[in-house]
């Protein structure tokens, strides 16, 4: 088995270590894959404080038929496409890709040493190896390793911000500006890769607000935090779509109402964002293709539209429970499935407990549906969930 480690400790760091597997996906065969742990910075006597940023590192495994250094080659490639350039030695990084077991072979030249020298000393990566159950060195320390924290790469969270006073969940609780940016903050420590925003509320019978008062509730919010990547946007209106994509760190729009134009598709899909489409009627997936394929011809591209099945959209609570049991229908389409069931009022159907305290239902619902996304309002309690999950699935 050959082994490979990735690290990150600059920018969106979990966005990095998704965006990296991704593309190591391209020409290495992954078989088993570690979580994400936090870790301490790396740091040599001396090194400047801004320098100590703590890392998020993960390991995968598998096969392929690159011979070592070929494989580095394509590894610095990575590192080259995500934007990593020339850098002061242990200095943060937006990826760091390693090759630390190439199955028993052993190379000690000065482009790559095998296995990796971090095997004999490093804990973090002694744990690691530990969980996929791969050799460690005999002398490497037996005391317990304790990461900063734990994650997952996948399935992918969207946390969710309404700035509303009047969303079901969370409604009133992030109108104030500061209150919003903390929470957004927060989500994206708690293992967010993306924090959605949304000024209009789509509870049952909601009260459509216009585009002009829905983009006076984001754009402050918008201001502090629209260059960090990780953002989405929940609306229906062209003019908020229009203000936000100025943002550089904007990358998913959510489209409840299937209203946005051409013209804005095509801003969309021109800035390489992601579209959610969303399927109101499941007994009518003729219509709904042709809303996919109406997209498709207005620029975007297949791998940018997110499907979403619409729980709680037009459909009674069994309709709902019905859409969640079949969700692997939608991947006919060819496109990832994101899933937005929490805390929605179909859970009622079970459960006597209020609104708010629907989280447990809604974890439990998240760990037996496959999907790419799951679009939750608490984050941290759904990491912890899928973290002991991918430990005891391995």
């Amino acid at each position: 088995m050959i082994v490979l480690s990735l690290g990150s400790n600059l920018g969106h760091r979990l966005h990095n270590l998704q965006r990296a597997y991704s593309l190591i996906e391209e020409f290495f065969e992954i078989k088993i894959a570690s979580h994400v742990i936090e870790t301490e910075a790396l740091l040599l006597p001396g090194s400047p404080d801004a320098w100590n940023m703590p890392f998020l590192n993960m390991l995968i495994a598998g096969h392929s038929d690159l011979e070592p250094l070929e494989l580095l080659e394509k590894l610095q490639m990575v590192e080259r496409i995500m934007g990593r350039g020339d850098h002061e030695q242990w200095s943060p990084r937006i990826i760091d890709l390693d090759i630390i077991y190439y199955h028993d072979r052993k190379m000690n030249t000065e482009r790559l040493i095998l296995p990796h020298v971090g095997v004999e000393d490093r804990e973090y990566l002694q744990y690691l190896l530990r969980e996929l159950e791969m050799p460690i060195p005999s002398s490497a320390n037996q005391i317990q390793y304790k990461p900063l924290n734990h994650m997952v790469c996948f399935p992918k969270l969207i946390g969710v911000i309404n700035v509303t006073p009047d969303s079901f969940s969370d409604g009133g609780k992030y109108i104030d500006k500061e209150k919003a940016i903390a929470r957004f903050e927060e989500l994206q420590s708690d293992g967010a890769t993306i924090v959605e925003l949304g000024g209009q509320s789509t509870r049952p019978s909601y009260k459509e607000i216009s585009a002009s008062e829905e983009w006076s509730r984001l754009a402050t919010i918008f201001d502090a935090i629209g260059n960090k990547y990780g953002i989405g946007l929940d609306t229906f209106h062209d003019e908020v779509v229009k203000h936000a994509i100025k943002y550089k760190g904007l990358c998913w729009i959510s489209d409840v109402e299937n209203r946005f134009s051409p013209d804005t598709i095509r801003l969309i899909a021109d800035h390489d964002i992601k579209l959610v489409a969303l399927l109101r009627n499941m007994h009518d997936m003729n219509k709904f293709e042709k809303q996919i394929e109406r997209l498709l011809q207005c620029g975007m591209k297949q791998s940018n539209i997110i499907v979403d099945p619409g729980i709680g959209f037009e459909k009674t609570a069994w309709e709902s429970i019905s859409a969640i049991r079949h969700i692997d229908s939608l991947r006919k389409f060819g496109c990832e499935i994101v899933l937005a069931h929490s805390r929605k009022s179909f859970i009622s159907n079970f459960s006597n407990e209020p609104t708010e305290n629907r989280d447990l239902e809604t974890i439990a619902i998240s760990m037996t549906k496959h999907a790419d996304y799951i679009r939750v309002h608490n984050v941290k309690d759904h990491m912890r969930a899928m973290v002991a999950a991918h430990i005891v699935r391995r």
